[in-house]
Order: C-alpha cells, then sequence, then structure tokens
C-alpha cells in the first residue's frame, strides 16, 4: 500500500484502502466511486477487475466508467488511463534541477521540504547522474551512506504500488554482502514478506528493526547472518513515486551504546535515508536508468506510446506504417517484458518507469 499524500484521500476496497485523488474529483466532480474507479484505471485494472475490487456488478462499473471517461473528456478506458496518469506529475517527485533543488516531501513535516538540499546531496546527483544503471546508482548511494555505518542496501520500485505489491512485480537491486544475499534467499522471502507487511500496515512510519534482539520481522537466518557480519538495526521506508512506490532498506553496523540522544541519531538517519531514497529515484526516473530495466525496444516503445497517445490498434498501425498483426506482436512482446497481463497495464507501467521517453 503506498504512502497517501496531502491532496489524497483513502476509500476501502475488498483488497484493503485505496488512495483516491481529492483534488482530482473536485477538478473534475468525480463521485466517490468515480473517484475510486479512476484510482484503479490508473494501475491498468480492466472493468471487470474494476467490478471485482469495489465488489460491484460489471454493468454498475462501466456506469461508472462512462461517466469518468465523459467527466475526463476521453472516448476510452485507455484514454482515461493516460490522462489520469499525466495528472499526476504533481506528485511524482522532481529530477534535481540544475543541482540547486529543493527536495520532495521527505517527511510529515511540510517545513522540512521547503529546505534547500546540503552541498553532499548535490555532489551525490553529479554521480548519481554519470550512473548508467540502476545497480551503479545503489552502490553510489551506498558509498555516500558510508559513513553512516551502512552495511547493506536494498532498493525495491512497485511501478503500480499496490497493485504491483499484489502480484509481486517488483524490480529490485542490492548492494550487500553475500553472506546476507545468501541468507535472505535462503529464507524464501520470509523477512522481505514481514517487512513489507509493517511497512504497508503504516505507510508513513520507517520500519525499524534491532538485530540484537528477537524481532519477529526477521528470521533467525537473517538475524544469524546480520550478527555474523556486524549489523545491529534495520531501517526499511517507503514514498509513493508516480504511481508507484519506491522502497529502501538500510542495514547498519552495530555500534557501542552512545550518551547523545539516540531518537535523535534515529531520526536524522531516517531523514538522510529518505533524501537518498529520493535523489537515487528523481535520477534514475529523469535520466532513463528505470526505462532501460524494462528492456524496451525502440518498436515495442513507439507502439505503446502509440495506444498511449490515444489511438486504437488500426489507427496506430497505420501511424506506425506497419500491420495491425505486426503492432500486435510488438504489443504482445511489451506485455511480456514488462510482466503485464493487458496492454492498459503494460501502457500503465511504461508511464511509470518513464519507458515512453527513454529506453
Amino acid at each position: 500500500m503506498r504512502r497517501i499524500g496531502l491532496r489524497e484521500t483513502l476509500h476501502g476496497t475488498r483488497d484493503g484502502q485505496l488512495a483516491v485523488d481529492a483534488s482530482l474529483a473536485e477538478r473534475y466532480g468525480l463521485s466517490e466511486r468515480e473517484s475510486a474507479c479512476a484510482a484503479l484505471v490508473k494501475r491498468g485494472c480492466s472493468a471487470h477487475e474494476i467490478a471485482d475490487r469495489l465488489e460491484i456488478s460489471p454493468s454498475t462499473a462501466e456506469k461508472h466508467l462512462v461517466a469518468l471517461r465523459r467527466k475526463l473528456g476521453v472516448s476510452s478506458t485507455l484514454e482515461a488511463a493516460v490522462a489520469l496518469l499525466g495528472e499526476e506529475s504533481e506528485s511524482t517527485a522532481r529530477i534535481p534541477d540544475a543541482f540547486g533543488v529543493v527536495l520532495p516531501v521527505s517527511s510529515s513535516d511540510k517545513a522540512a521540504s521547503d529546505t534547500a538540499i546540503d552541498s553532499s546531496s548535490t555532489d551525490l546527483v553529479a554521480r548519481l547522474r554519470t550512473a548508467a544503471t540502476l545497480d551503479e546508482m545503489l552502490e553510489l548511494v551506498r558509498a555516500d551512506l558510508e559513513d553512516d555505518g551502512v552495511v547493506a542496501l536494498f532498493w525495491y520500485f512497485l511501478p503500480l504500488s499496490a497493485a504491483s505489491f499484489r502480484k509481486g512485480d517488483v524490480l529490485q537491486r542490492h548492494s550487500a554482502p553475500a553472506s546476507l544475499i545468501d541468507a535472505l534467499q535462503a529464507d524464501s522471502g520470509a523477512t522481505q514478506a514481514r517487512t513489507a507487511a509493517r511497512l504497508f500496515a503504516e505507510p508513513d512510519r520507517p520500519v525499524v528493526v534491532r538485530l540484537d534482539r528477537d524481532d519477529d520481522a526477521v528470521s533467525s537466518l537473517v538475524a544469524a547472518a546480520c550478527r555474523r557480519a556486524s549489523v545491529g538495526v534495520g531501517i526499511t521506508l517507503g514514498s509513493p513515486f508516480g504511481a508507484g512506490y519506491v522502497v529502501l532498506s538500510a542495514f547498519y553496523r552495530t555500534e557501542p551504546e552512545a550518551t547523545e540522544d539516540l531518537a535523535a541519531a534515529q531520526s536524522d538517519r531516517e531523514r538522510r535515508l529518505r533524501d537518498r531514497l529520493l535523489l537515487m529515484q528523481n535520477v534514475a526516473y529523469s535520466l532513463g536508468a528505470l526505462a532501460r530495466s524494462a528492456g524496451l525496444s525502440l518498436r515495442e516503445r513507439d507502439a505503446l506510446a502509440l495506444i498511449a497517445a490515444g489511438h486504437g490498434t488500426r489507427s496506430a498501425a497505420e501511424a506506425a506504417g506497419t500491420t495491425e498483426r505486426a503492432l500486435g506482436q510488438l504489443l504482445q512482446s511489451a506485455r511480456r517484458k514488462l510482466g503485464a497481463d493487458t496492454t492498459a497495464e503494460a501502457v500503465a507501467k511504461a508511464m511509470a518507469l518513464n519507458a515512453l521517453v527513454f529506453l
């Protein structure tokens, strides 16, 4: 479940809470049901899936979708998904601009988001911009946090937020000792699943685990590996990013008990970790590292872009100068690479990865 922003309200579904953009509803005059449909359309859900999630009949779901399309001024649900994803630009974290940026909101304190980044963050942005892959970026972030005692770093991106979480559709990278990776793999994802459950139960709060004591979020295999690596604390936090949700999990060295305010020191760690998470995500999105992770070809990207622009398969094929069959094959290949069940989901994921701009 992604963290809910200031402009959003919550509405329940069979699968849990659904984030609904309150300002979007006000701007277009959407009813509560139409707003819930809009949130699901952005995730690439079909009319049947929307009916199932909201526990309404397919005909009622279609009625709400007709009203939603009319209010958005579009003629198809796919066009509605594209329009709604475009509306998310306000909440999407921005690319650091010429190294003199104001960070996106990184805490519940709005005043904190108006503080310009420090010189060390500016230096990190410059280094991140030279990296070609997500692996290189994560290694740079880990090295930047080394003075904080970070031993291992794990990055996860859910392109369609809660929908990706339910589906197990997660893009992930790590910079960590092999022993810790082996332990996480040996416990068959139990530690990651427990940590994720805690994070999504309270999306605004970091998950902090003390590894020098028993904690049911960590399997015995992982706890033992952490002790061997002299790891004492694990911090996992997440942040919404456009249609998606990004997570960073850090493991810190065991340190002797300090006399200073431990709560304040922990808060500083969490703040720096969140800021580095957003910096990496900004650059990865805006300079194409996220897009490249999908492995789309130029023709596959262009086929998705034509569908995103509102073309049907016939007009998209004409615009691309190819046959409908050839276009269908490109879309099928794009769906496979993106792990999408439908073309609407593929378009939504491609936009979340910024893959309609970059390859």
